[in-house]
């Protein structure tokens, strides 16, 4: 009966784990590579094929961000963007929140002609945007969402016609203009300092209700307020204007409440209209996705080339195509990290490894051309097409999928997750390969400036730059081990930072590798013997360790 009692106890608490895993929200999944619902009626999808035909020559303004599923820190910004595209629904007959996937092959081009070289990334396009003015769009600063919303009613104050009109109304040379427009209307003041978005955005929150309607801003030390002796303790106020007479009349709102949600479902009832709670409460995140439990991996302790393949895929295809013009610090970036690839890469015949030296020579052309003319740079579309050209007559592999990179979901580990294979398995053959008494460490040192120009996840690269600032002093030079080592303790240490964060895949959490059951000797009294390490990483990164992934199921 005891035996049973405890297969009965720890089959629950299986199940229970497993549903948490299967139905946490920490980061909603969406199917194919996208951390935002493309049915959400406050957000629009955009891609390569709608991105101008959606936005130029519209009366509304957008707010678009640029984002790649793989990015962490897109992951971590997602759900405030999901709250506000809530917060601010109300808003899209004035401004529409639109989001658009730059890890997508197809809107590579799209992201890159709008000057997105790092994600996330936000542009405001005002109304009757033309892409063809010359102008640019305004980046929005990243922040909580009440400092996006501030910003968004600043911008929106600041571009857009006097419709809604968010400027501070003036006592005697709007009062008549003021009853003019308020004909039939209620009309309501809200006193406020003059930096105050209180008023603004009560205004784009009712702004659908304009026919019925009329509130404005007006400066709380103005004229028509002195008979309500305010101070700033008392602010926002919210006044009245009866159709007959000048003489407002101040209104009382719930002060416990949210101010801009009191004041609201003050000016709402005035005209009759009520609003369930549920919807229009202003600070709720919509949250009611689930994450698909369909999710099968393979043994993840065998290696799959399939994925360094697709790695150098994504790179080549969409990674170093980030910028409009390549000046010769980049292309001698390009050139370092080709020429590391030919070298080191564990390819399956030699047209693979030819492919990277032509591309390194290509390079090497240009860095020759820049060199003479330190003002010119080599267009982006010349690297499209020299790496087309390349790809037709040395044809590198595409796998479909991710193996042992495999999440379980598409915006979970992948690209990110490949490239640590891949610089891991680099730095082990660098060792193998170079034969003498010491080795310079070219690998680590390549790495972090391929980083650096071309990691497009902005706060990830900022954290690498910042934990490998000392790497020149950390480096042994004749210590054959060291870059390898030094790699696995980063990699140890980014795992550390970012264990338990809601980007984590609940799959795969962020451990100090290796784990005790993978290596039992690279432990010595609970503590990791880096010698031991060292000879655990050579065996698992050497190119014998790697094999081609056989579907069962072809």
């Amino acid at each position: 009966m005891i035996v049973a009692d405890k297969i009965f106890f720890q089959l629950i608490l299986f199940l229970i784990v497993f549903l948490s895993l299967l139905f946490s929200t920490a980061t909603p999944v969406y199917g194919q590579s996208s951390l935002y619902d493309p049915s959400n009626p406050n957000i629009l999808t955009l891609d390569s094929t709608n991105f101008t035909t959606t936005i130029e020559s519209q009366s509304n303004a957008f707010v678009v961000q640029f984002y790649k599923h793989w990015c962490p820190y897109c992951k971590r910004f997602a759900p405030a963007w999901r709250h506000l595209a809530e917060d601010i629904k109300a808003w899209k007959s004035v401004v529409k929140l639109a989001v658009i996937n730059c890890a997508d092959e197809e809107n590579v081009a799209t992201c890159r002609s709008a000057a997105i070289p790092f994600v996330p990334t936000i542009h405001f396009y005002p109304s009757y945007w033309n892409f063809s003015s010359g102008l640019l769009p305004i980046v929005v600063k990243k922040g909580t969402v009440d400092a996006l919303r501030n910003n968004l009613t600043t911008l929106i104050a600041a571009t857009s016609p006097k419709d809604p009109d968010l400027t501070l109304i003036e006592p005697l040379e709007h009062r008549i203009s003021l009853t003019n427009e308020s004909l039939g209307k209620k009309v309501f003041l809200i006193g406020e300092k003059n930096e105050s978005k209180v008023g603004s955005e009560v205004i784009l929150d009712l702004y659908n209700f304009k026919d019925q309607l009329t509130i404005r801003r007006a400066n709380w030390q103005s004229p028509w307020l002195d008979q309500f002796e305010l101070n700033e303790t008392q602010l926002p106020i919210l006044v009245t204007i009866p159709k007959r007479g000048f003489v407002p009349i101040a209104v009382q709102y719930n002060q416990s409440k949210n101010t801009r949600r009191a004041i609201n479902d003050v000016i709402l009832r005035s005209i009759q209209v009520t609003i369930n709670a549920s919807s229009s409460d202003f600070t709720t995140q919509a949250s009611n996705n689930v994450r698909s439990g369909n999710f099968s991996y393979v043994n993840n302790n065998q290696l799959y080339i399939d994925d360094l393949y697709k790695c150098l895929q994504q790179i080549l295809t969409n990674e170093i195509l980030i910028y409009d013009t390549y000046s010769l610090e980049k292309i001698n970036s390009l050139r370092n990290f080709t020429r590391t690839i030919e070298r080191y890469f564990p390819f399956a015949n030699s047209s693979e490894r030819i492919f990277f030296a032509q591309l390194s020579t290509l390079l090497e052309s240009h860095e020759t051309a820049l060199l003479t003319n330190v003002s010119a740079g080599v267009p982006v579309n010349d690297l499209v097409k020299q790496i087309d050209d390349l790809q037709n007559d040395y044809t590198l592999p595409k796998p479909d999928e991710w193996i042992t990179c495999r999440g379980s979901s598409p915006i979970y580990r992948g690209y990110t997750c490949s490239l640590w294979l891949l610089w891991h398995t680099l730095t082990v053959i660098e060792h193998t390969t170079v034969s003498g008494p010491s080795t310079d460490h070219q690998v680590v040192f390549t790495m972090r400036q391929f980083i650096t120009d071309f990691f497009s996840c902005e706060e990830c690269r900022a954290h690498f730059i910042n934990e490998t600032a000392n790497i020149s002093n950390e480096i042994n030079q004749s210590d054959h081990f060291s870059s390898i080592v030094w790699l696995w303790s980063i990699h140890n240490s980014v795992n550390r930072r970012i264990a338990g964060d809601p980007t984590e895949d609940p799959y795969f959490p962020k451990v100090q590798f290796p784990e005790p059951s993978r290596c039992m000797k690279c432990y010595h009294h609970g503590k990791f013997n880096e010698n031991q390490v060292a000879k655990f990483l050579i065996n698992r990164y050497k190119p014998s360790s790697w094999v081609q992934y056989q579907n069962p199921n072809s």
